[in-house]
């Protein structure tokens, strides 16, 4: 799915840009995963396991472009990327064709402001025109902002998964189950 660049303002003021990232933007997804990855317990890879092939990562890109039902969306400010959002069906299955979920990050000093609610609307408003009547994520139980902003975009808690991480330490991490119907 591509989705036409929005021009859109930050809390602090800055200019922003919504856009579907194309296969140009690979070199830049390379260096943002690295440090999303790098930034917090909360997100599915650490580093090491972030594809870092350039080629690899346009090719992703430019499937979920060319694809009716996938999104990938990104937020640039000063043409750095600061936030991503990826937007997919849980199963591609006509029983649960219905059913999308999302994957959203945001830079560590790019949190706060608004930049992760404004891709999520993004995505909100887009998924119905792609076939979908519901969208479903995960967070980790104690990520407290992530959850707060789910809640005020209407999601809801439907289930916990239990030790749905495991860190490298051993330390296990919950994982809320959260729906929206579209």
């Amino acid at each position: 799915m591509d989705l036409p660049p929005q021009a859109v303002r930050l809390k602090d003021g800055r200019a922003a840009v919504l856009r579907s990232l194309s296969a140009l933007d690979a070199p830049l997804m390379i260096p943002y995963l690295l440090a999303l990855a790098a930034s917090t317990e909360y997100m599915p890879r650490y580093p090491e396991e972030v594809d870092a092939d350039p080629a690899s990562q346009a090719a992703r890109i430019s499937a979920a472009a060319q694809s009716r039902t996938d999104a990938y969306l990104g937020c640039f400010c000063a043409g750095q990327l600061v936030g991503s959002l990826g937007l997919y069906p849980v199963e591609r299955h006509l029983r649960t064709r219905h059913r999308c979920e999302v994957g959203l990050g945001v830079l560590p000093g790019w949190q706060g402001l608004g930049i992760g609610k404004l891709l999520l609307q993004r995505a909100l408003d887009a998924a119905p025109s792609a076939g979908y009547e519901q969208m479903e994520l995960t967070v980790v139980t104690e990520n407290t902002p992530a959850r707060s902003l789910y809640e005020k975009l209407g999601f809801s808690v439907t289930g916990t998964i239990p030790h749905a991480y495991k860190n490298k330490a051993g330390r296990y991490y919950d994982f809320y189950f959260m729906v929206r119907a579209l």
